[in-house]
Formats: C-alpha cells, sequence, structure tokens
C-alpha cells in the first residue's frame, strides 16, 4: 500500500511538474518577444493578456479536493467526517473546471496554436486526475463504513454538484469560497437556474454534458482497475 502511494505521489509530481513546465516556457518565450516591457505585469496588459497564469491557480483549486480526501479517514467521528464530505463535496467542482479553460483556446502569436492546445490540455488532465482520484478515496471510505448505497449515491450527487459548480464558475462567475463569503447572493442566482431554466439552458449544456463526460470517465477509470487486478 505504502509503496504504490509513493508510485502515485511521484506521478503526480511529476505530472504538475511537467505542467509547470509547459506554462514556464510559454512565459519565457513570450517575455523573449515582447521586448522592451520593464516589468513582468505588462504582460497582463490589453490584448497581451496571454500567459495563462490563470491555469496555474485553477490546477492548484483542482488539487484541493484531493487534499482534503487525504483527510477523510475510518472511524473517524461522525461530525467531523461530515465536515470533511462536505468541504470536499464544496471543492470537488474545481477539478474538472479546467476543461472549460479550452474556451480560452485562440491564435495567440507567436505561441503555436498546437502548443497552447496541449497545455491547456495538460491542466484539465491532471485536474480530472486529482478529482477522479479524491473520488475514488471517498467512495472507497464510505463504501467501507457506510455500505454501497451511500458511497454510489455520493458519487453520483458529486458528478451533478460537479456540472451544476462548472456552469455557475464558468458562466455565473461564482467561486466555491462565495458559499462562505456570499452566500445570499450566491443562492439568489442559484434560484434564477430553476425559476427561469429558460434562460440558463443554453449554457447549462456545459454542466450537464461535463457531468455525463465524469461519469464516463470515472467508470471507464474502474472498470481499467479491474481488468488490471
Amino acid at each position: 500500500m505504502k509503496t504504490t502511494f509513493s508510485k502515485l505521489a511521484i506521478l503526480l509530481s511529476v505530472t504538475v511538474l511537467f505542467d509547470a513546465v509547459l506554462l514556464l516556457y510559454r512565459n519565457i518565450h513570450l517575455t523573449a518577444y515582447w521586448a522592451g516591457f520593464h516589468e513582468g505585469s505588462e504582460l497582463m496588459i490589453g490584448d497581451r493578456r496571454v500567459t495563462f497564469l490563470f491555469l496555474g491557480w485553477n490546477l492548484f483549486l483542482a488539487w484541493i479536493p484531493y487534499g482534503i480526501s487525504l483527510l477523510l479517514k475510518e472511524r473517524q467521528s461522525l461530525p467531523f467526517k461530515l465536515i470533511i464530505i462536505s468541504a470536499w463535496l464544496l471543492f470537488f467542482p474545481n477539478a474538472p473546471y479546467i476543461i472549460t479553460d479550452l474556451l480560452h483556446l485562440r491564435a495567440r502569436p507567436p505561441v503555436p496554436l498546437w502548443y497552447d492546445m496541449l497545455t491547456i490540455f495538460a491542466f484539465a488532465w491532471t485536474g480530472l486526475i486529482f478529482g477522479f482520484l479524491s473520488l475514488i478515496r471517498v467512495q472507497k471510505i464510505l463504501i467501507r463504513e457506510w455500505g454501497a448505497t451511500v458511497g454510489h449515491l455520493l458519487t453520483g450527487g458529486a458528478f451533478l454538484l460537479a456540472g451544476l459548480g462548472i456552469y455557475i464558475g464558468r458562466f455565473l462567475r461564482w467561486n466555491s469560497w462565495d458559499i462562505v463569503t456570499r452566500p445570499f447572493h450566491l443562492i439568489a442566482d442559484l434560484a434564477t437556474i430553476f425559476t427561469d431554466p429558460a434562460m440558463h439552458w443554453p449554457a447549462m449544456g456545459l454542466g450537464i454534458l461535463s457531468s455525463v463526460l465524469m461519469i464516463l470517465g470515472y467508470a471507464t477509470i474502474r472498470a481499467m482497475r479491474k481488468c488490471l487486478d
């Protein structure tokens, strides 16, 4: 078990390092091209906002649910376990959210379009890995302690919540921590989704399809694990 965890930790570290190198090289390449800049902040001005620095922040947010899942252990007190699960559910949508950063993909010379595509995909893939790993860990512990029904219900709820989180994050521009800092404004915005679904339907398609994609991806990973056992 420890050996498996060590290999996983190494693979995750290498994957994150690979993402960081892609982003770093992109910034170095741009800095060399945009000669005459006195400060790095000038890259964020106007049409020169092409450094994709948001990918690093979004990847950190995608890591949070995985980090929270590591706090969940068997034989913990029920209140503490519920707090951890609630926090995990709150941040879980951040893991697949990076997929929507593909909306930023467009030609930004001198950086090749394929390089930007690969960079965003690499970060999105890493975010999904963190999300799926956290889900596997949480589901495994819940099934052991509360049974398969509870574990599978939570999994299904997490996928639906992730789809909703992707929608309200990308189109309504809310963050996970807004449920604590601005709860009433967030609830008011969420209420409009159910009271006037027609207004949100075109954009909600992204959330629904994202949930389906995650369900298929998670089911495939679980099936692959069984084939390899």
